[in-house]
Parts: structure tokens; sequence; C-alpha cells
């Protein structure tokens, strides 16, 4: 019987790797080509780009390591019943809840390492990809923004820079439209120019214009 599970572990190793290196490749890129852009377009270091990428690999493997055993076991599995190992093992006396002992043992293995990183190994990256991401973006606070285009990297806010001087953080002609909400019109503030304020304590980039005017649509008295 230990030949049998070493068998089957064997079996399940080498497609649960490749289907882990899949999955985490499929949900990393659109976070690599993200931080690219801030990278090549923005001035953003590439040794930060790389911790950042680095920091989120934990996040993934909340999704991609479960995926990755699931993916293994039907690979696994189905390639015994497709080439009879299956009903080999049955004519010889050996149970189908026997065979998938391996698979059951691997999935508690993965189990328990998950709960046990999502306790400990997660918060500690997420807090690391927090620190990091205010430290970096608090050196060039421009970096989310792009002359002559549209940005809503501020909640609901839609901002447009006509001029941006990332090395002094300092924005000219700084045009922000704030949708309507229930109490309230939709607003556009206008702005000469604008500057970022940092909070280290709460890890907050505010920006602060200057020489600037608040419209809104007046409202048609109801008859």
């Amino acid at each position: 019987m230990r030949t049998l599970n070493r068998y089957v572990a064997a079996q399940l190793t080498g497609p649960f790797f490749l289907a882990l290196a899949l999955f985490t490749g499929l949900f990393f890129t659109d976070r690599l080509f993200d931080v690219l852009d801030k990278i090549l377009g923005h001035g953003l270091s590439l040794w930060d780009g790389a911790r950042l990428l680095g920091y989120m690999v934990p996040n993934l493997g909340l999704m991609t390591v479960p995926m990755a055993t699931l993916t293994a076991a039907l690979m696994t599995y189905g390639r015994m019943s497709a080439d009879n190992e299956i009903v080999a093992t049955s004519s010889a006396g050996v149970s189908l809840s026997r065979l998938a002992l391996p698979a059951l043992a691997g999935a508690g293995l993965v189990t328990a390492l998950m709960l046990a990183s999502s306790q400990s190994a997660i918060p500690a990256t997420n807090r690391a990809y927090q620190a990091l991401a205010f430290e970096a973006f608090s050196r060039h606070a421009a970096v989310v923004m792009k002359e002559r285009t549209f940005v809503d990297a501020f909640d609901q806010y839609v901002c447009f820079v006509g001029k941006v001087d990332s090395s002094k953080d300092l924005l000219e002609d700084v045009q922000i439209h704030v949708p309507k909400t229930r109490t309230a019109p939709p607003q556009d503030i206008r702005a000469r120019q604008g500057t970022f304020l940092r909070d280290p304590k709460s890890m907050t980039i505010k920006m602060e214009l200057g020489k600037g005017i608040l419209e809104w649509p007046r409202l048609k008295d109801s008859a």
C-alpha cells in the first residue's frame, strides 16, 4: 500500500504545480500590467514595482492553490481511469476510497497551510504592501496622474490635469468632477494649481487645491 500511495502522490504532484503556475500567471497578469504602467510611464522605481508584485503573491495563493489542488486531482484520476489503472487496482482488492486517500491527505495538508498562512503570512504581506505603496507613492504622489487624461483613481471623483510636475508633486489646471448623489447635484471643481498632502498615520494621500472655484448647476424651482 505504501508503494501505491507514493505512486498516486507522485502523479498528483506534477499536475498540481503545473496548474498552480498556470493559475498564478493568469491572475498575476492583470496586476503586472498595472505595475508596469506605473514603472514605465509614471516614474515608479523597478525595485519598488518588483516588491509590490512580490507582496501580491500570497493573496493570489488563497485562490490559486485550491484551484490547483482540484485540477491535479481531476487530471490524475482522470488519466488513471483512461489507462484502466483504477480497474486494475479494484481487481486487486483496492477500494476507490483507499485509492483516493493520497488526494485527501494532500487536500488536508493544503487546507492546513492555507489556514496558517491566512492567519500570519497573508496579513503580514498585506501590511507590508500598504506600507510600501504609501512610501513609494508618497515620494511621487503624482504617479497616478497623467497629463490631459481623465483619471478616476480617487474614489468616485474624475480628475483632469493639464500639467503634472512629478518631481515636485505639483499639478496645474486641475479639474475635478464630483458625481451626483441623492442629496447633492453634480459639482465641478476648477483650480489653477494643486499638490498632495501625506498622512503617515492613516497612510493616506490627499490633494490640496489652490486658486479654485466650485461650480454646480442651478436647480429648477418646482411649480
